[in-house]
Parts: C-alpha cells; structure tokens; sequence
C-alpha cells in the first residue's frame, strides 16, 4: 500500500451517522447525539447525552450511564476507543450514585478517541455503533434502557 493509499484509509476510518435518537419510557426521555459524520484515528469526537425524567413527584436514583461501541458485526469494540467524560449538567455522577430531580434533565458529554489501528487498513475504514445503556431505579424498580445504536 503506498504512503497515499494509507493516508486515505486514515481520513476514512470512521463512518458514523450524525446522529440523534430518542429512547423514552414512562419516566425518562434520553436522546444522545454524535459531534460528527467521520473521524480520524486519533482525532477525538464528542457524544451527548440529555435524559429528562418525566415524573413531576420522583427522582430517578442510582443513575448509570456508560456508551457501548460495537463492530458492523455487532462485537464489542469499547476497547478501541477512550471515552472520558467531559461535563455533566443535572446530575452529580453517572456510575451508578447519580440522581435526576423530579421533572429535571441531566446531561452527559464524552470526548471519544479512537485508538491507533481501530480504522483498519482498508480505505473505507470500519464503522462502528455507538450507544448509550442507562439503569436507574424509578419508584423502587430498576430499570435499564438503551437509546442509540448508530453508525
């Protein structure tokens, strides 16, 4: 492969759909979003996360987020990448501590490096999924959803 065709595997890498999708239940709305369409191995990116809870009268408790990558082939591929959280807005923690008032919305941002070598040595790159899986307790019962699945 000549030093051109290796540039242009890099600035293909990875694919992902700007995206923005919604995961609701009786009492939480989330919606994540991705920063952009394509990133470059080690170029970082950002995803968004905004929850809202939806009961007027409980606080979601026990709040835990983390972002689930997978392969096209549907693998787990979390390992090829860093994710740091960068802010949080309306909650305190997101490990599983965190706490949304009642009617209030929480915001989460990551800052997403991909490792060296996750784009592959192809000039289409790898795509890749990105998802956010949140458990939380409403009314006593635990819940987890997932919200996202693009790429």
């Amino acid at each position: 492969m000549t030093a051109t065709a290796r540039t242009g595997a890099l600035l293909l890498a990875f694919l992902f759909v700007p995206a923005m999708a919604t995961a609701q239940s009786i009492c939480a709305a989330a919606k994540i979003e991705l920063g952009q369409e394509a990133a470059l191995e080690r170029e970082g990116f950002t995803a968004t996360l905004s929850m809202t809870n939806n009961l007027a009268d409980q606080a979601l408790t026990g709040l835990r987020i983390e972002l689930i990558v997978k392969d096209a082939n549907g693998n787990a591929a979390e390992s090829l990448f860093f994710a740091n959280v960068t802010s949080l807005e309306g909650a305190a923690a997101i490990d599983g501590t965190g706490t949304i008032q009642p009617s209030g919305t929480a915001k989460t941002r990551w800052l997403i490096i991909p490792s060296p070598g996750a784009g592959g040595t192809l000039p289409e790159g790898v795509r890749y999924t990105v998802q956010a899986r949140m458990s939380m307790l409403t009314t006593g019962v635990h819940e987890i959803r997932d919200c996202g699945g693009w790429g």
